[in-house]
């Protein structure tokens, strides 16, 4: 968040292809009240103050999905299987819609 701030204040006091200006500083750089209003909505909902996580606190296996990939390239055979028995018009529709 530190380096968004930087490169954003960067960016709103030398805006690229443009001379520096007060109100064009203020309107580039609005983005740090935003971040901040978010950052403390995040903190009054799930009550922790914290920028990184450990590795041990992340979860990554609950609701992953499990795919079965015979299962799945039987299904994209049949899939194609069916748009080619398709007549050319309905295709061609398909293929540009």
């Amino acid at each position: 968040m530190v380096l968004i701030l930087i490169a954003q204040f960067w960016v709103a006091l030398f805006p690229i292809g443009g001379k520096p200006d007060p109100s064009t500083f203020f309107q580039a750089y609005l983005t740090v009240p935003v971040m901040i209003v978010f950052y403390i909505l995040y903190f009054a909902i799930f009550r922790e103050f914290k920028l990184l996580k450990r590795a041990e606190e992340i979860d990554i296996t609950t609701d992953r999905r499990q795919f079965d990939i015979d299962l799945l390239e039987q299904e994209i055979a049949e899939e194609k299987a069916l748009f080619a028995s398709k007549p050319f018009y309905y295709r061609f529709y398909r293929l540009w819609c």
